[in-house]
């Protein structure tokens, strides 16, 4: 829907028809959109599986956490926290690699 009509018909202009026309035209136009909504729920999705972590079940990051603070072990929790923002940001880095790898074509576009 955000893709400007002058694009597709740019595109049908030089022959692209059907599926062709959504692959090389729309598929690339809603790019940024969808790694946008990628970044996001994955965020998302991390705090959501910490909270059912802490609160539902019997392993996991979010249990350790809550099992090393009843023991007032404080350097293992911390380092549990530190674990699972390192493995947040390895995840994001990944997919920002993957992101910029996909929009090249957009490089220097503000």
């Amino acid at each position: 829907m955000s893709v400007p009509k002058s694009s597709f018909e740019a595109a049908m202009t030089f022959g692209l028809r059907g599926a062709s026309l959504m692959l090389k035209v729309a598929v690339p136009s809603a790019m940024p959109s969808i790694f946008t909504g990628l970044t996001q729920g994955m965020s998302v999705a991390c705090a959501a599986l910490m909270v059912a972590e802490m609160l539902g079940v019997d392993s996991g990051l979010g249990w350790y956490i809550n099992w090393q603070r009843g023991w007032a072990d404080f350097a293992r929790m911390y380092a549990a926290v530190i674990l699972i923002c390192l493995t947040f940001m390895a995840v994001t880095s990944l997919l920002t690699l993957v992101r910029k790898r996909v929009l090249r074509w957009k490089e220097g576009e503000t």
